[in-house]
């Protein structure tokens, strides 16, 4: 039986998204508190062949909220941008590409947060001022959102 071990957030995510994958929880003395062990045994062949680009809209919903709800836990004490965004959920929602727009911009819409280099990795674009503050910021993305049809 072939395993594989990642991260906590690697196995709440792929549990949202890959019912038919099973894990267990192992604990480790004296080297990592938890560590989740996931049976690769048990992979389907739609789970082989998913990718980002391929997930409805709902799901798409649910692994955005998931993948954001993860990266603020994990980040919440950081005060190094780079480390927030950096972050591999962060990552992953930037690798969602295009799809994850109205949704960073609704989320930053109801609770303004660091999404600025996610949208502008996304997008190629850049409609803050240099001397934007943070909530202003945060403005300008909303402005260049509602203008092209976004949210």
């Amino acid at each position: 039986m072939t395993q594989q071990i990642g991260f906590r957030h690697e196995a709440v995510f792929l549990r949202s998204i890959a019912e038919n994958i099973h894990f267990t929880k192992t604990k480790v003395p004296f080297l990592v508190k938890n560590i989740w062990v996931m049976d690769t045994s048990q992979k389907t062949a739609e789970h082989n062949n998913s990718s980002t680009k391929n997930i409805s809209g709902g799901n798409l919903v649910k692994k955005f909220d998931a993948l954001t709800s993860i990266w603020r836990e994990e980040t919440a004490c950081f005060s190094s941008i780079t480390k927030i965004i950096k972050h591999p959920a962060y990552q992953e929602i930037i690798n969602i590409g295009a799809e994850a727009v109205p949704l960073i911009l609704n989320d930053l819409e109801k609770e303004p947060d660091h999404w600025f280099y996610a949208l502008y990795k996304i997008t190629g674009t850049n409609p803050v001022s240099p001397d934007s503050n943070f909530e202003q910021a945060a403005q300008e993305w909303l402005q260049w959102g509602k203008d092209k049809g976004l949210i």
